[in-house]
């Protein structure tokens, strides 16, 4: 997935150490036990802060580039959980 300028792999070591670099330039601090982010890490608050909002499921799919919503459903399926609560005030509505 990432690759240097010539072309061959990055080492994940320095990978991190320049995703951390690029975390600090775009503002992203550390956790509060000093433990930097991780691009999955990132990546998982992301979907966690779409799906807490509401972003329908379809859209979550494509953001995140999963090839199919079965896919973004298996691994966030549990964060969606909020919308059984959604769907009982709807009913309540009725």
């Amino acid at each position: 997935m990432f690759t240097t300028s010539n072309g061959t792999h990055i080492r994940p070591d320095n990978l991190h150490k320049h995703f951390v670099v690029a975390c600090k330039k775009a503002g992203i601090d550390s956790h509060d036990d000093g433990r930097h982010w991780s691009i999955y890490g990132l990546r998982y608050t992301a979907a966690s802060q779409l799906l807490k909002d509401r972003v329908p499921m379809q859209i979550v799919c494509r953001t995140l580039g999963h090839s199919s919503i079965t896919v973004t459903l298996d691994v966030y399926a549990h964060l969606a959980g909020q919308d059984s609560e959604l769907a009982a005030e709807s009913m309540g509505k009725r």
